[in-house]
């Protein structure tokens, strides 16, 4: 699925158990300020291979992701 509105990264201290229901989830955990993406089955760490940042990317480039934290 593709989201094209604001969706805002919830801060948890500890990851839950990934599983079907949390699929597509992302959350930011605050111990290391990675968000992670749920695959269903485990929690995927998405801070290697995106930049998150407290504001917009002054030249946004085609395939950016951009998470508002």
């Amino acid at each position: 699925m593709r989201s094209l509105g604001f969706d805002q990264v919830t801060a948890v201290a500890a990851l839950p158990t990934a599983s079907m229901a949390l699929a597509g989830v992302v959350l930011r955990l605050t111990t290391d300020g990675h968000p992670y993406w749920c695959n269903g089955t485990a929690w995927v760490d998405l801070g290697q291979s995106i930049t998150v940042s407290t504001t917009a990317p002054a030249s946004p480039a085609v395939n950016d992701l951009w998470l508002e934290i």
